[in-house]
């Protein structure tokens, strides 16, 4: 099965990029982890300052994915997108979906996107 890599977008979308284009970023005001409002701004630089690796770290350093865990999907994105990690959708679902605690969000989280090459 072939990787690809997600990118955080607008709206908490992650398209499914073929290329290596970047997609807008989401909005900073937006919250990430929503039980405890916290936006997209710390996490890059935590994330860098510390090396962190784990979502368990950037909960700690960052005060967000302690609630209801279903921002841990996304804290993993910016994980694997710091150490330039490529991951599957069926991985980050297989590997977090049981977190999510609210029915249906991994489908507000993910649509398939095929370019155009033309």
């Amino acid at each position: 099965m072939a990787k690809i890599k997600l990118f955080l977008s607008f709206k908490f979308k992650f398209f499914l990029y073929f290329t290596h284009e970047s997609p807008p970023k989401a909005e900073e005001d937006e919250a990430i982890c929503q039980c405890y409002q916290v936006n997209e701004r710390p996490f890059p630089g935590a994330i860098k300052k510390n090396n962190l690796t784990e979502i368990e770290q950037v909960t700690e350093s960052c005060d967000a994915g302690g609630g209801c865990h279903s921002c841990h999907i996304l804290l993993q994105l910016f994980i694997d997108e710091h150490h330039k990690k490529t991951t599957s959708r069926d991985n980050l679902v297989k590997d977090h979906g049981e977190k999510v605690k609210k029915p249906g969000i991994l489908d507000r989280f993910f649509e398939i996107v095929n370019p155009d090459f033309s």
